[in-house]
């Protein structure tokens, strides 16, 4: 029996889907997080073997050699993909003829969410950036610059611009706005002069920090106008990444996107970056998401080793890895 493996590797979670080529046989396993840029080798790479470790026990089975595994790894630009080949060689159960692939997670985002066809995918998480591919396999990207400098409409770049307003608010620099009541909440304090003591000198982790972001789209969603000012900026921040990414690989022609990440789950957010799409990119279409990130993977690994894959097999990874959807 042929087996593949589709690997999602992110700063929260890593999600391994193993299955065999018709689909009869197939799991989810999962893991921490595999974030090698910020974690180091050696935890990234013990999470990525302990999610496939966790799918052949959901499998009762010990591991089986893969035809072929590709893995989509946050922070591969930063660390280097024959750095992260060497060490996922130490202890990997997939076999010596095993076809091993690397590449950024957003691949696997755009290979999953378009079902492997040619478009462009933005991912709004803690951080931005968007990724596009063509028919020919030219490929462009826009954003994904990093948090001190970029990262624009990601969480963790919602959160510093409504702290800002929240600084500014309170010292009368701007109008008062249901975003300081956000903060305060959010870090459990009574005063904005103690929002201090939570950055400085030790800021909070920048994944921690962009838990922030829901309280900024719920201000926005109570009516306070500076939260709504700053969502549609952020909308519009990631569609001209969509742009920018479009007009680099496909010019005027028409193309589809899809937003991923988890902020793409909040619906007024989404809405906001269609109406800023629309109006920014005219020849772009926000697409309806069709596969899980982790599920591109698995498509990625049956390409990689020249195969289509089976109904079946899509079939059986949509339904252990589902797509979330917006709330409405």
């Amino acid at each position: 029996m042929v087996f593949y493996a589709g690997i999602d590797g992110g700063g929260s979670n890593t999600r391994a889907l193993v299955a065999s080529s018709d689909g009869r046989l197939a799991a989810l396993g999962r893991a921490g997080p595999s974030n090698a840029a910020i974690l180091g080798l050696t935890p990234a790479v013990e999470a990525i073997h302990a999610a496939l470790a966790d799918a052949w026990r959901q499998l009762k089975l010990d591991p089986q050699p893969l035809a072929s595994v590709f893995l989509g790894l946050a922070g591969v630009n930063a660390v280097g993909r024959e750095t992260l080949r060497a060490a996922l060689a130490q202890g990997a159960t997939w076999g010596d003829a095993c076809i091993v692939a690397i590449d950024h997670d957003i691949r696997i985002a755009l290979a999953g969410g378009l079902a492997g066809q040619p478009g462009i995918a933005v991912i709004a998480g803690t951080g931005s950036a968007g990724y596009g591919r063509a028919a020919d396999g030219r490929t462009a990207k826009a954003g994904g610059w990093g948090a001190l400098i970029d990262d624009a409409g990601g969480g963790y770049w919602l959160a510093r611009r409504a702290l800002s307003l929240v600084a500014r608010a309170s010292d009368g620099r701007c109008p008062p706005t249901k975003l300081t009541d956000a903060a305060l909440t959010f870090f459990g304090i009574q005063k904005t002069t103690e929002i201090l003591g939570k950055l400085y000198p030790t800021p909070p982790p920048r994944d921690q920090l962009a838990r922030l972001a829901p309280r900024v789209f719920a201000a926005a969603k109570a009516g306070d106008e500076l939260a709504q000012q700053l969502v549609n900026e952020g909308a519009e921040e990631l569609a001209r990444i969509a742009a920018a990414t479009a007009q680099n690989l496909f010019g005027q022609a028409p193309a589809p996107v899809v937003l991923t990440g988890g902020l793409a789950l909040n619906r007024a957010y989404r809405d906001a970056f269609a109406e800023a799409l629309t109006r920014l990119a005219p020849s772009l279409r926000l697409a309806d998401t069709q596969y899980a990130p982790v599920v591109g993977a698995l498509l990625l690994a049956s390409a990689a080793a020249a195969q289509v894959p089976t109904s079946a097999l899509l079939r059986a990874a949509a339904e252990l890895a589902e797509v979330e959807v917006p709330a409405p």
